[in-house]
């Protein structure tokens, strides 16, 4: 059963400034940090806010599902990019959206009343940003097709996307490189901007790129959720389209064309797209490349080709990062 939960940006829950104890969260520098610790679990929240974006980045964990109610008045287009975890979101009289891990939406940040529903057991990483109406108009300008009118101010509608699109790795690697790189307060300022500046042309280029085509009906979709379980089980296992459509009893070419769909990519780039991230991912924590790529399933030769070809540059430069 699902409890509720106020929360009217930062009222009637009484938050905490500061950083909370035994917290392993990426600090952002020059942000403000605010957190709760209750019976049904913790709300961590680090905030930085100008006159060209309000960025945030939500770390929830709880013990129970719950749904909080977020009212706030504002101006232009929001950005919901979820980390880890997942969660699902909704506007008034819109359809609910599942956001996954590695996806994000984007929507109208005037919608004033919305909700967000956070599963029970695992933590749920957000970054969630807000770019103000009129600031960025020259990178808006750049995709006229997302304007009700051409010539005229955009305009968004409540949900920007009918479903949230799994992040290219730029958009990614934009973000990671967004929470590591340290300068001094006057000028983190003004690579915040650029960074988060170019976190909305990435998604808006890939929302233009992959536009066209009727959204995914219900059941295409759960045929679709059901072929990306296939291939998560173990991304060390290649299977083939064929091999995916026969497992899920569904046509061939139904799966890939309702897959790029939801996805944006096929079921190969998909299961690409997963093996380099984990391999960097253990890279990064001191793993050898050989053993990286023994655990997704590659040749040592093939890993080293496929990982600069995905990334722009060798494992190697993350092995010697670390010495």
């Amino acid at each position: 059963m699902t409890e509720e939960l106020s929360l009217p940006f930062y009222g009637r829950l009484e938050f905490t400034p500061g950083w909370p104890p035994l917290c392993s969260v990426l600090r952002l520098p020059t942000a403000r940090s605010l957190w709760l610790a209750k019976d049904f679990g913790s709300i961590f929240i680090q905030e930085l806010r100008c006159e060209r974006y309000l960025f945030r980045y939500f770390v929830f964990h709880f013990l129970k599902q719950l749904s909080l109610e977020v009212r706030e008045r504002g101006e232009g287009v929001q950005s919901m990019l979820c980390m880890r975890g997942e969660f699902s979101h909704s506007l008034e009289q819109m359809p609910q959206q599942h956001i996954p891990a590695g996806h994000f939406t984007l929507l109208d940040a005037g919608s004033e009343n919305t909700e967000a529903v956070i599963p029970a057991g695992k933590p749920c990483q957000l970054f969630n940003t807000y770019y103000p109406e009129g600031v960025h108009d020259d990178i808006f300008s750049l995709f006229p097709s997302f304007d009700e009118d051409p010539g005229t101010q955009l305009k968004m509608p409540r949900y920007f996307l009918p479903s949230p699109k799994l992040a290219r790795p730029a958009l990614l690697d934009t973000i990671r490189e967004l929470l590591r790189e340290r300068y001094k307060p006057e000028l983190q300022k003004y690579y915040w901007e650029l960074k988060l500046r170019e976190a909305l042309f990435t998604q808006l280029a890939q929302a233009y790129t992959e536009e066209g085509g009727p959204p995914c009906t219900p059941f295409e979709r759960e045929m679709v959720m059901k072929a990306r379980s296939i291939i998560e089980e173990n991304i060390a296992v290649h299977h083939s389209n064929e091999a995916i459509a026969k497992k899920i009893n569904w046509s061939e070419s139904s799966l890939k064309r309702a897959f790029r769909q939801e996805f944006g990519m096929g079921m190969f780039e998909y299961l690409r797209k997963l093996r380099m991230e984990k391999a960097k991912e253990l890279l990064h924590s001191g793993e050898q490349a050989k053993n990286a790529a023994s655990a997704v399933g590659m040749r040592l030769s093939n890993f080293t080709t496929e990982f600069k070809k995905y990334f722009g540059y060798n494992p190697s430069l993350i092995l010697n990062e670390g010495k």
